[in-house]
């Protein structure tokens, strides 16, 4: 991590950097499963606020038979930066990187995955530009967080 913290104030997480920075989430993603104690893995996209812990429970209880889980909205998209994924898919993610290529997507076409079809994508959105997240802000105002969308 970058971050400093002061003197004896450590932070409650682990933070571990790409072995080579610039290289994309999958780079990220590959750090994380290389430092991991456990075999399977939960990864959500620092900019993806809305997280809800019983659909992440569901997707991990696909993992004793998937490599990958990761959503699949109505429309056919995946969203592999809120997904599972078991430390043994390193190899493939780092032959991948060798190979130049830094999307996610071609890893879920050499490994076991499970697309899990969600109806309901609404909580499942990136905040990345200053205007997503000032409208995220005012949905939070407007609405109780029971009643978010919820993942189905």
């Amino acid at each position: 991590c970058k971050r400093k913290f002061p003197a004896g104030d450590r932070p409650a997480f682990r933070c571990v950097e790409d072995a080579v920075p610039g290289q994309g989430p999958m780079a990220g993603i590959l750090a994380g499963l290389k430092a991991a104690s456990h075999e399977v893995c939960a990864v959500i996209a620092c900019d993806m606020p809305d997280i809800h812990i019983d659909f992440l429970r569901r997707l991990v209880r696909k993992a004793e038979i998937f490599d990958v889980i990761v959503p699949l909205s109505s429309d056919g998209l995946v969203e592999p930066l809120f997904a599972v994924y078991r430390r043994r898919v390193r190899a493939k993610m780092q032959k991948l990187l060798a190979s130049g290529q830094r999307s996610l997507l071609p890893l879920l076409d050499r490994v076991r995955t499970c697309r899990f079809p969600v109806r309901n994508t609404v909580w499942l959105k990136n905040l990345n530009t200053p205007d997503d997240y000032r409208l995220f802000l005012k949905t939070l105002k407007a609405k109780p967080s029971v009643a978010r969308g919820r993942p189905a």
